[in-house]
């Protein structure tokens, strides 16, 4: 038996796409120490479950955003949203995005550190085709 393709990146090919909405754009769980230093607004795109189906790679993501304020934090979480949702088979370096569908609209919720940042944060199933071997 051979082994399929691996799937591309959802997670990587999120942030590849909002990457020019913010300062800095990146895929994981963790928070970056350049947010808590003030480089803002910053996006986080973290996978937080889905499926496949041998062809499409069905993900859930999480996209937060980190800002100084509410405003901007839901302004730019808006931003991503419309970028996501607005068209289709969008291409970027980590793979190619064939269908986004909002699962959560963009929301406030508490942020790691009140003090220096305000958080809005959305969901999304991200569907991605297997490359071609």
């Amino acid at each position: 038996m051979t082994d399929l393709a691996p799937f591309s990146d959802p997670q990587m090919a999120v942030a590849d796409l909002l990457g020019d909405l913010a300062a800095v754009a990146y895929a994981g769980a963790r928070t970056l120490t350049s947010i808590q230093a003030g480089k803002t607004p910053a996006i986080r795109v973290n996978r937080t479950g889905g499926a496949d189906d041998l062809v499409t790679d069905i993900s859930v993501m999480a996209v937060t955003v980190f800002a100084k304020d509410a405003a901007t934090a839901m302004s730019t979480a808006e931003a991503c949203r419309q970028r996501l949702t607005s068209d289709m088979c969008l291409g970027t370096a980590n793979g190619t995005i064939d269908r986004a569908v909002t699962l959560s609209a963009p929301q406030l919720v508490t942020s790691p550190d009140m003090a220096v940042t305000q958080c809005a944060t959305a969901s999304y199933q991200i569907s991605m085709r297997r490359p071609a071997q």
